[in-house]
Formats: C-alpha cells, sequence, structure tokens
C-alpha cells in the first residue's frame, strides 16, 4: 500500500455527479494501491443532524441562523479530529457545499464567508463539477430551477477554489479527474 496524505473533494449542484465521481475516483485511487476513506460530509454534520429539530424549537431565523453559524465551526473542528488519522479521504460534497446552501438561505454573510473559508482544511485537490442550473433541475426536478441558478452563481462566487470540470457525461468527466488525480498521487 501507498501512503499519503490527501484530501479530494467534490462540490457543485446537485445532480452534478458528485457522489459518482467521489465513488469513481476511490476505485481508481484504490486500483492504484492508495488507501483511502470516503467521507459524505454533509448528511454527517451537526447541522443536518439537529438543525431540523432545532429549527422547530427556536422559529426565530435569527437564532437559527447563530445556531447554524455555531454548528458550521463546530463541524470544521470534528472534521479534523475525525480525520486525524486518516491517510487519504475522498468527500462527498465538503464545506464549501455547506456554506453555499447557508448563503443561499440567507444563514450567513460576507464576514462569516471570509473567516469560515480561512477555517476549513484546504483540500490537496477540490473539484467543482460545473453543471448549469438548467441541466441540474433536468436531473433533479424535485428542487425550483431557481434554486439551481442561485446555487450555480454563489459557486461561481467559489470559483478560485477549485479545480473546475464540466460535468458532460460520466466516463468523459472521469477521465479528466483521473488524469488530474494522478498528479498529485506521487506529489
Amino acid at each position: 500500500m501507498v501512503y499519503i496524505k490527501k484530501i479530494i473533494s467534490f462540490s457543485g449542484l446537485d445532480g452534478s455527479g458528485k457522489t459518482t465521481h467521489a465513488l469513481e475516483s476511490i476505485k481508481f485511487l484504490k486500483s492504484k494501491g492508495i488507501r483511502v476513506d470516503y467521507v459524505e460530509l454533509q448528511k454527517k454534520s451537526i447541522m443536518n443532524i439537529v438543525g431540523s429539530k432545532v429549527y422547530k424549537v427556536v422559529k426565530k431565523r435569527n437564532k437559527f441562523y447563530f445556531f447554524r453559524k455555531v454548528t458550521m465551526v463546530l463541524d470544521i473542528l470534528t472534521f479534523y479530529l475525525k480525520t486525524l488519522f486518516k491517510k487519504n479521504i475522498v468527500c462527498d460534497r465538503y464545506f464549501y457545499d455547506i456554506l453555499v446552501h447557508a448563503t443561499y438561505v440567507g444563514a450567513v454573510g460576507r464576514n462569516f464567508s471570509k473567516f469560515y473559508l480561512k477555517m476549513i482544511p484546504k483540500p490537496t485537490m477540490a473539484f467543482l463539477l460545473r453543471t448549469t442550473g438548467k441541466e441540474a433541475f433536468s436531473r433533479k426536478p424535485e428542487y425550483d430551477i431557481n434554486f439551481f441558478s442561485a446555487k450555480e452563481k454563489l459557486y461561481d462566487n467559489l470559483k478560485k477554489h477549485f479545480t473546475v470540470i464540466d460535468s458532460n457525461g460520466i466516463g468523459k468527466t472521469q477521465k479528466e479527474i483521473n488524469k488530474k488525480l494522478s498528479r498529485i498521487i506521487w506529489s
């Protein structure tokens, strides 16, 4: 087994292929003899686990938004602790996705966003699977088209943090991802 310490993250709109490409990337890395762990960041977040219960109790947005900010910071600390002894991690969704959603719902502003971006662990490779809001809506019609369009703009504001890959077919997209992963495997 080859041991390296890398964090690979996948971000993007719902329906952009984050889970598919995260799992395919794990297969690719394992085929190269690299031990890797899978983390689905959002489902295990404190905000996601207890947030809906707190929202029902609090019933005031400003108090709930304060709670959201606190849990976002706690999630970063929890991530550091949980991954302290893990060698390589592939994240399906990352702190960028959590920030985009919190910004979308109006829970965080510019100052908190800057603070949050400084706190999160910087991934070795952060992929933004780029798709249009219209295309994402066709894949996930249970959401509103405006939801996707607004989030598309928020991701665009964070582009400098990512390696942007057009999500235009699983095979072609994964080949491009594997090529980029190959460059960092031995670095």
